[in-house]
Formats: structure tokens, sequence, C-alpha cells
């Protein structure tokens, strides 16, 4: 008879422990290293043995710790620690000689999920106690134990995660697989979406999946590896105080560890014995995954075909037929599947094959012609005037002081433009491209992008119907010049030669002077700031300006110009934006000239170095 006086039973413990004792001390002595013994170091090494001094380099080695490679190393510990305790589930033999014993599945369950745990769990709760040990000050031991009590939650969620995964499943290597698939299906599944929104619909970009700031953190949540890798982790401020990022609603990981426990138990008290071999141990589960795999790979089918009607610019003609192509696939793959996962082909006549298969074929199909037939009215559906609080326009990431010109008006304006030439830019063979991107920002606080790959052909410039036109002459205004660049302090000034690829330095240039002479010939409009000027003039159009500044950052400036240069170097603190110039620019031109640099020197090829 089976005994039902305790849930735990002292010899299935001690005999899981024969081989979780070596999972524990390599975690152990992992986190050591990571943790305490980098303190104890830094303590050593510190100068001096002032006090100050130790709690500066605390600060320094504790502000250095890294989430990303500690919470792999605890999923990866969960993982073994859950396959140790109840490997002999898929084994026919051991299961069988484990459910003869006089003990309750319970009792079963309990012993073994506590093993893992424990050995997953300890080594953290051990190096948690040390670090507070080593630290002493009350700030800096909160936040370790934030990050601390943070990785000993991720190993509550993936060992009960993998746990779960291992009740459902009749084979050791699957519960694995799937527990990497998961942590990681939503964020594919919203990177491939995002990926056929942007191709189905005209000026779509991917930020539309999120409303706000931290947005898109919060749904990551949903695949918690990533999230708890990447989203978390001890942060120091501008004022050298440390914080412990991501943790407001990791709460809900504990919910969900305790939900998906709870259906372990269930699981593991109702799984067939002679459920080990298969791949599933239960007949719904092999529909559920079926239709699951079958509708990922449908995703991926219908994103190749998009792929390929805009590469040959198909989309108008071919686009029609999508609708039946997924739904004609969908009924292929779902039998293909249901094979792989039922270990047998004879699945043609079986009703929980062909009924779920006719009904997802039907279901997919319909919602890629439902979505097909919403696009055009999506990518039309610029937000109306009085929905707006505020909206602008950046042009190949050019973030400017300019913005504050731009009108609601103005930008809804130049947006109808872009949507009415959509034709135009679809099957315009132009190599050149440049990106504007446009930002509602409504009342309510949410926010709309759309962002356009615009082809850009120099010679209509000047044709007022066209749509290079309407771009220049909305965004090469004087007021509209990033005026950050012209406040900072411009070092040097060198003027070199370009002749067949060489460069040879001809003289130095006074930066004030250039300046000055830049912003005049700007606001005549004969310095096109945002692109090069089609004009042929004396110059040739490998003339060009690069501005040397001594800030930290990026300046975008021309980023779509073949000979242009955007350079950022955080080491030397010195940003560079690049501007043509030509033989309009008069200002520019007198400067050189007063300093003896001839026009035909120019025409053989030089550029300006700031």
């Amino acid at each position: 008879m089976k005994s039902k006086i305790s849930c735990f039973k002292g010899v299935i413990m001690r005999r899981d422990w024969r081989f979780l004792i070596g999972i524990c001390v390599v975690l152990t002595l992992f986190l050591y290293y990571r943790g305490v013994h980098r303190i104890h170091q830094a303590m050593r090494w510190s100068i001096g043995g002032a006090k100050n001094g130790y709690w500066d380099e605390k600060v320094g080695v504790l502000s250095g710790f890294s989430m990303e490679s500690t919470v792999w190393v605890v999923a990866l510990v969960a993982i073994v620690s859950a396959l140790v305790c109840f490997h002999y589930l898929f084994d026919k033999r051991g299961i069988q000689m484990l459910h003869a014993l006089p003990v309750s599945r319970t009792q079963l369950f309990v012993s073994h999920y506590v093993d893992g745990m424990i050995a997953t769990l300890l080594p953290i709760f051990v190096n948690m106690i040390w670090m507070a040990a080593v630290l002493k000050k009350e700030s800096l031991v909160q936040i370790s134990c934030l990050y601390y009590g943070e990785l000993m939650l991720a190993g509550f969620l993936f060992y009960s995660m993998m746990v779960l995964l291992i009740m459902i499943c009749g084979v050791s290597f699957l519960p694995p697989i799937l527990f990497l698939i998961f942590n990681y299906l939503y964020i594919g599944l919203l990177l491939m979406v995002g990926d056929m929104c942007q191709r189905m619909i005209f000026g779509f970009y991917q930020i539309e999946l999120g409303s706000g700031d931290g947005y898109m953190e919060k749904l990551y949540m949903f695949s918690p590896l990533k999230y708890m890798s990447s989203a978390m982790g001890i942060t120091q401020l501008e004022s050298g105080k440390l914080v412990f990022v991501g943790e407001k609603l990791t709460w809900c990981y504990g919910v969900a560890a305790i939900i998906m426990v709870i259906l372990a138990y269930v699981a593991y008290c109702r799984r067939p014995v002679e459920s080990w071999g298969d791949f599933l141990t239960k007949p719904w589960l092999k529909v559920f995954f079926s239709l699951g795999i079958t509708g990922c790979a449908e995703i991926i089918v219908f994103l190749v075909i998009l792929r390929v009607e805009q590469s040959t610019r198909t989309i108008a003609t071919v686009g029609k037929a999508n609708a039946l192509v997924v739904a004609v696939t969908t009924l292929g793959l779902y039998y293909v599947v249901s094979m792989i996962v039922r270990k047998t082909v004879r699945v043609w006549r079986k009703k929980a094959v062909y009924i779920p298969a006719i009904v997802m074929a039907i279901v997919l199909g319909g919602s890629i012609f439902v979505v097909q037939g919403q696009a055009k009215r999506y990518e039309t559906a610029i937000p109306k005037a009085d929905e707006i609080e505020a909206a602008n326009v950046n042009v190949n990431m050019l973030f400017s002081e300019g913005e504050k010109v731009q009108t609601i008006e103005d930008v809804r304006a130049l947006n109808k433009i872009i949507l009415e030439q959509k034709s135009y830019i679809q099957n315009c063979g132009s190599t050149r491209l440049y990106n504007v991107e446009f930002h509602y920002i409504r009342k309510n606080k949410t926010s709309v992008w759309r962002r356009y790959a615009i082809p850009f052909v120099p010679q209509k410039v000047h044709e007022k119907n066209s749509l290079e036109y309407a771009i220049d002459k909305y965004f090469n205004r004087f007021e509209q010049v990033p005026a950050q660049p012209f406040k900072q302090k411009w070092d040097t000034v060198e003027l070199f030669k370009n002749r067949k690829g060489e460069s040879e330095k001809v003289a130095e240039l006074p930066p004030m002077e250039m300046k000055e002479a830049i912003l005049e010939d700007i606001k005549d409009g004969a310095l096109k700031p945002l692109y090069f000027d089609a004009v042929e003039n004396e110059i040739p159009g490998k003339n060009i300006l690069v501005i040397k500044m001594p800030t930290c950052g990026y300046c975008y400036y021309n980023s779509t110009e073949f000979d242009g240069v955007d350079i950022s170097n955080y080491e030397e603190t010195v940003s560079q934006m690049t501007l043509r110039f030509n033989a309009n620019c008069s200002h520019i031109l007198k400067v050189l000239e007063h300093y003896k640099i001839s026009l035909k020197e120019l025409n053989e090829g030089s550029y300006v170095t700031y």
C-alpha cells in the first residue's frame, strides 16, 4: 500500500542529490566568481585602503554586473536540474520501477521538484548572503539583493517551466527545445508580423506596435528569458547612484511560475505510464502543437511571398492570390506536421487531423484576405488634425531645432503628397534612397509613425510637380538647418585636394569665417544642407565640407551621399557632418579666394575638413 503520510520521500531525494550536488557546486562557484570574488579583488587593489576608495571600487565593480550571461547560466542549470530529477519519465524501465514503489505520485512529484528547485536556488541565495556580508553599505546591499532576488525569481520560473514541459513530453530531447522556442516565440512572432506589415502597408514602421516609452520592453515580458537577460540589471546614473532597473512587473513571473507548478503536478498525476517514447503525452496536445507549428510556418510562407512580390514589383497584381496560396499550403503543411507529431503516415482519415486542417486553412486564408483588404485603408489613415497634439518629420535621421517650425498642417500635407506618389516610389529604379519619417503624437499621448524609403533622382529636384521638389522645398530652408552643430565650437578647418582617390593637404582655414560663410550660403539658397544639389556647374560633386566638433554623439547630415562621411569617435569625442558646396556658394568661395585657393584647383577635386 502506498504511503500518504508525507509529501517528501528521503530515499528518492538522496538518489537525486547524487547528481545534483555537482550542478549546485558549479553554479555556486560561477556566481562567486562573478560577484564576491570580484568585490574582494576591488578591495585588495584599492590604493591606500581609504574608505572612500573601497566604496568607489565596490560601486564600480557592482555597476558592471551583467544579467545577460548570468540569467542564461541560471536557465541552463534549471534545464539540467529538471532533466536530472525527472529523467526516469523518458525510460520505460525507470518509470515502471518508480511507479511500482509504495509511494504516491504526489510524493514522487514533490520530492523530485523540491530537489531540483533547491539545486537551482540555493547557490543564488548563498551568494546573496556572501555579497551582503562583503558590501556592508546599506544602499549597495539593497541593490545586490535585488540583483540576486531577480536571479532567484528567474530560476524559479525557468525550473517550473521546464518541469511542465517534461510532463507533457515523452522524449528527453524535446523539452529543452520547446523551452527555447517558448521563451523567444513571442518576440519572433512580433518581428515577423511587423515585417509583414511593413511589406503590406505602405509607410508602416515597426515602432507602431508600441505606443510609448518602454512599451516594447513590457511586451518582451512574454519572452521571459529575453526580458530578464536584456531589460533588467544594475545601472549607474550620472549622479553616480546605482539603481536596479526592470523589476517593477516581474512579480507576474512569480504568479506564472506557481501556475506552471500546479499544471505540472496535474499533468504528472494524469500522465499515462505508457506515454514514454511518444513526442507528446496527450492526444489534444498533438492537435494543439500541430496547429501552432503550422501557423508559425504559414507566417514564414506568407512573408516569403511578400518578399518575392516586393522584389519583383508585382504586389498590386499577385497579392490577390496570396489568401488562396496560404490556405492550400496550410492544408498540406498541417498533414505533414501531424504525421511527424503522431509518428505515422496514416492520418488522412482521422477526424482529429482533417477537421482542424480544414478549419485552420479557412481561418488563415480568410484572415490574409481580410488583412490585405484593410492594408490600403490603413496606410492612408493619417491622423486627423484635431486629434494631433504635435507632429514632426525627420529625413535621414536629421534631428534639428528646425522641428519647431514644422506645423501639423505642413507635416500632414507632405505625408499626403508621398501617399499620392506611392506608385512612383514603388516602381522607381533609383538606387539613391533616403528615409522620410513622420511622427504624430495624439492628444491621448499615443504615437503614430510612418516611414518611407524615398528614391531620389537628382534631375527632378527642379521639377515643380516632382516628389523631390516637394521635399526640397519643405526642408531646404534656412530655419530647418540643424542649429546645434552651428552652436558648437569648430576646432580646425583644413582644405584637402583629392586627385584619383588620393588626398593632399592644401591649406588651413579659419573655422569662424567658414561657419559664417556656410550659414550665408544656406540662407541664400545656394547650399543644400539636406542632400546634394543636382545643378551641374564648374565645381564637380566631389567637393564636400567635413565639419569636426569636440562633442560626443552623432551628427547625421547628408547621410545618403555616396561621397559623404558621418563619423562619431567616442574616444576622441569628435563628431563630424558633411556638406556639399558648388560654384553658387559665393560666400564659401570668397573665403577660399581670400586665402589664395583658386577655382581651377577646386575643379580638380577637393574637400574641406573641420
